[in-house]
Parts: C-alpha cells; sequence; structure tokens
C-alpha cells in the first residue's frame, strides 16, 4: 500500500465534517451571516434563499479549506515548522481556492462582478483571515478529544477488539499505539487513552485496522500516516495528530513493502 496524499485530505475532510462541534458551529454562523445578509446578499435574495446560499457558502469553503491544508500539511512536513509558520502558510494557501470558490458563486448567483484591483486585494486579505481561522479551528478540531456520548459500541461490524478497552468517548478509528511502562497509549482520533496492557495483545486487538509496527514501542495505522522521511540518519513516522514516531532498523523491511519508505 503506497500513500495516497489525495485519499488522506479527502479522510481528513470527510472525518471533520463528522464533528457535531464543527457541524453545529458552521450552522450557527451560516444563519447568522444569512439573516444579516453580507455582501449585498440581503438585497439580493429573500430570508430562507439567502440563508441556505449561505450556509451551503461556508460548508463548502470550510471544506475545502480543510482538504487544501490537509495537502499543504503533507507538503511542507519534512520541513519541521514552528506551528506558526505552518499556520500562515497554511492558510495562505487555502485563501486562494476558497477566494476563488466564493467569486465564482456570487458571480454566477448573485450576478456579482469579478473585483479587480484593489477590491481584489481587500477581498484577498478578508478570505485570508477566514482561512487562518479555518485552519486553526481544524487544529483544535484534529488534536482535541471529542467528548460526545455517543453509542460507538465496540460490538459494530469492523470495529477492532481493542475499542472495548477505551471509554465511550474515545471510540473511534485507530491512530497508534505506544507503550508508556506497563500500559500501552491508545490514540484514535478522538482522544487518548492508557491501557493496562502488553504491546504485542494490543496489536494483536487492532484486528481489522490495517498498521504496521515501526518500533518496539510503537504500532501505527496505514491510512493515519502523514508523512515519512529521513532525519539524521533516522527515519521517522508522522501521524494526522501531528505525533512523529522513530522506525527502528528490524521494522524497515515492512514499511519498504508498504511503499513508505522514502528514497
Amino acid at each position: 500500500m503506497s500513500f495516497r496524499p489525495l485519499d488522506f485530505a479527502l479522510r481528513e475532510t470527510r472525518d471533520t465534517f463528522a464533528h457535531p462541534r464543527v457541524l453545529g458551529g458552521l450552522s450557527v454562523v451560516g444563519l447568522l451571516i444569512g439573516y444579516v445578509g453580507p455582501f449585498g446578499s440581503r438585497h439580493e435574495l429573500p430570508l430562507v434563499p439567502r440563508m441556505a446560499y449561505w450556509l451551503a457558502l461556508i460548508a463548502l469553503t470550510y471544506g475545502l479549506g480543510v482538504f487544501t491544508a490537509a495537502l499543504m500539511r503533507i507538503a511542507i512536513a519534512p520541513f519541521r515548522l514552528d506551528l506558526v509558520w505552518r499556520v500562515l502558510i497554511l492558510g495562505l494557501v487555502a485563501s486562494v481556492p476558497i477566494l476563488a470558490v466564493v467569486i465564482g458563486i456570487n458571480a454566477l448567483f448573485l450576478g456579482v462582478p469579478v473585483p479587480m484591483g484593489i477590491e481584489l486585494l481587500g477581498n484577498w486579505i478578508s478570505t485570508l483571515v477566514i482561512a487562518l481561522g479555518v485552519v486553526v479551528l481544524h487544529m483544535l478540531v484534529r488534536r482535541a478529544p471529542e467528548r460526545v456520548n455517543v453509542d460507538q459500541s465496540a460490538d459494530r461490524p469492523g470495529a477492532p477488539p481493542l475499542m472495548a478497552r477505551l471509554p465511550v468517548d474515545l471510540r473511534g478509528p485507530l491512530v497508534r499505539l505506544s507503550m508508556q511502562d506497563h500500559y500501552v497509549e491508545v490514540e484514535t482520533a478522538k482522544g487518548k487513552a492508557l491501557v493496562l496492557l502488553r504491546l504485542s495483545d494490543a496489536i494483536r486487538e487492532t484486528e481489522g485496522t490495517r498498521g504496521l509496527q515501526v518500533h518496539r514501542s510503537h504500532w501505527v495505522a496505514l491510512d493515519r500516516i502523514v508523512a515519512v522521511r529521513r532525519q539524521d540518519g533516522k527515519v521517522l513516522v508522522e501521524t494526522a495528530s501531528g505525533t512523529v514516531l522513530p522506525v527502528s532498523r528490524t521494522y524497515l523491511p515492512d514499511l519498504k513493502a508498504a511503499g513508505l519508505l522514502p528514497k
């Protein structure tokens, strides 16, 4: 299996929209903006169509921002930039397609002329601020445990047996397993938990999730790998949560067989 940035970005976008907080936040913002009717939309559309228009536009631009930022995050991962620089670069890149979509939709549905010169620059600056907000919000959502009291039964079809050992609100797609003394730190897309278990036993309970042991103390899910790189003679794996794991020589052949080992 080879790592495909496009597949990762699509999955990241899909997982983001699965968060109730994201959906709730986008809905509230869309309805409020729809009620206010900025950029001339108040005069162009009645209330209900205007709210629908802004709900759709905000969801589309947010998803586009998350998708673009996910692709860019893969591209800049080898450079190990500070958080502030990462946010700025991701926001700058994401602002371009978001602005293009907004201009296109406004021209098609509201008859707004395509801005030029200073007006275009002003629109881009506004879009950049929005894109930076999207990047920051997405980082917070991606790293924070989702505290929801929903029944995500460990008995559902395809769920790894390891899920039964986790609190209900942390059950979700596996990211990695790491040994800590006599415990295994289990990280899912919804957070982390310590389980009193040997790593070898925990790996056996990941049945149904494709993954690799990359170190005597670490296992990682294949579809949560963002980047694999060489640094100071070592091979490192970075997960979607931002965790960087070392790869020991013993497990390099497995990484190579999966098509993930950089040259």
